[in-house]
């Protein structure tokens, strides 16, 4: 097992660490990675784009909806006004006491790093594993309470760490020629531990650094800071990025995985025009009506929770959220991409023999067609009624497969794989065979996917 952590220094050239080993046996440094010395390569990439903006943010939801975060959260962005052009927003849910959520979340500029995502896989053809924001990285680092200090080449990152998750982010750019002011680092730290005192009400006590040149000026400054004895720690700590803030798409994961583990798939799906999953080895195919209807809802969405908000009752607001509701019907239907890799994540390095998805209720019995959308709303005199029957009820689901190992290992498999498959599915039938003789296990599953949260 080797893999390689690069960041970007220039123009098709990276730097980085290549480690080797489950245990990270050998690790070596490169201060220049060509493309060509990446090529068919398993990589994270590490990245600090030019804009950013992340925070640790409380709010209050009535009804949890992923599309009313996904506003909420653009709000705030659009609020404080400090990117500009296209972002993604990534979030992760820390806590959640009743309505109340706590949630970390990052908007940062799309098209840098699509744009190394497409480098690297075309012209590189590297095998991109995961790819990271440097604070989130190093964030990995303390498991505790601390205030972490760290020099990445020209930019000095201050970051307020609670569990492995940065609260407070920032940064002070280096004066090439002046060097690094520790008063002023000294000056913000203080400010860092009065503001999440004031937030958190949790006293800061430590403060931790990974140079030994970080540690002596900030010793002349009369702090007392821990010597952590990690070299190259936003490298390091990459492969245990949050999957919440994997800049990979959900589609580039289901599918690295899925070659990663070398899986031999056979896919039988009746579907009426809409394959979940493919024939010869694994084909996506995304109902794409389906999915510029959800588009256009959700910016209508958008623009119009935004005025509601400002000018109507909360009575107004809920009738809002139950229309909202409505519409992420459309998308608690089970997705594809979910379905195997929550299928590739239960099995491990089991053999699948057979897989099979069938949808039942009414378009198994010619009622309707996937490919085709309706468009409402509650206005309207052709607005369907209340009780209009669903388009698809349910999906069935068979799957068969093997796996090898000794006797005991394969009990303990069984038991966690069926584990992990009933967060998928509700199982209806199972057969599972232990052959000794064979050292394998042998199962067939019977049942229907159970539907998204949304």
């Amino acid at each position: 097992m080797s893999f390689y952590v690069i960041r970007p220094v220039g123009e098709k050239l990276f730097e980085g660490l290549l480690i080797e080993g489950k245990k990270k046996d050998k690790i070596k440094y490169f201060s220049a990675l060509t493309l060509e010395d990446l090529h068919h390569k398993k990589i994270f990439l590490v990245l600090t784009p030019n804009q950013f903006f992340y925070e640790v943010y409380g709010l209050e939801l009535v009804v949890f909806n992923e599309t009313i975060l996904k506003i909420k959260l653009n709000e705030r962005i659009q609020n404080v006004g400090f990117l500009m052009g296209s972002y993604e927003v990534y979030w992760k849910i820390l806590k959640k006491e009743g309505n109340l959520y706590k949630i970390a979340y990052l908007a940062i500029e799309k098209e840098p790093i699509e744009r190394l995502k497409r480098l690297l896989k075309e012209e590189g053809k590297a095998k991109v594993e995961g790819v990271f924001f440097t604070p989130l990285v190093l964030a990995k680092a303390l498991s505790e309470e601390g205030i972490l200090v760290y020099q990445e080449r020209d930019i000095l990152w201050i970051l307020v760490v609670e569990s492995g998750i940065p609260y407070f982010t920032e940064f002070l750019r280096i004066d090439e020629l002046l060097g690094v002011n520790y008063s002023e680092i000294k000056g913000r730290i203080t400010f860092l531990k009065s503001s999440f005192y004031r937030d958190y009400q949790k006293e800061l006590e430590r403060i931790y650094v990974f140079q030994r040149e970080i540690e002596e000026g900030l010793r002349g400054e009369g702090l007392e800071p821990v010597f952590l004895e990690t070299e190259y720690p936003e490298f390091i700590y990459a492969p245990k990025g949050d999957e919440e803030f994997n800049f990979l798409s959900l589609e580039e994961r289901v599918i690295k995985t899925v070659i990663e583990k070398s899986y031999k798939v056979s896919l039988g799906l009746l579907g009426l025009g809409v394959l979940f999953l493919g024939a010869t080895g694994v084909l996506f195919k995304i109902n794409q009506d389906l999915k510029r209807e959800i588009e256009r809802k959700n910016s209508l969405i958008q623009e119009a929770f935004s005025s509601l908000t400002q000018k109507y009752s909360p009575e107004k607001l809920k009738a809002f959220i139950n229309y909202v509701e409505e519409i992420s019907k459309l998308r608690r239907e089970p997705q594809p991409l979910e379905i195997l890799l929550g299928i590739v994540d239960a099995l491990e390095d089991a053999k699948i023999t057979s897989l099979e998805v069938r949808p039942e209720g009414a378009l198994a019995s010619g009622g309707g067609s996937l490919n085709s959308t309706q468009s409402f709303s509650p206005n309207s005199p052709e607005a369907p009624a209340q009780k209009s029957s669903p388009t698809v009820l349910t999906y069935s689901i068979t799957l068969a497969g093997e796996k090898r190992g000794i006797p005991l290992d394969l009990n303990s498999w069984t038991r966690e794989f069926l584990t992990k498959l009933e967060k998928l599915v509700e199982i209806k039938d199972k057969k599972i065979e232990t052959l000794s003789d064979e050292s394998k296990v042998i199962f067939e599953i019977k049942g229907v996917l159970k539907k998204r949260d949304v």
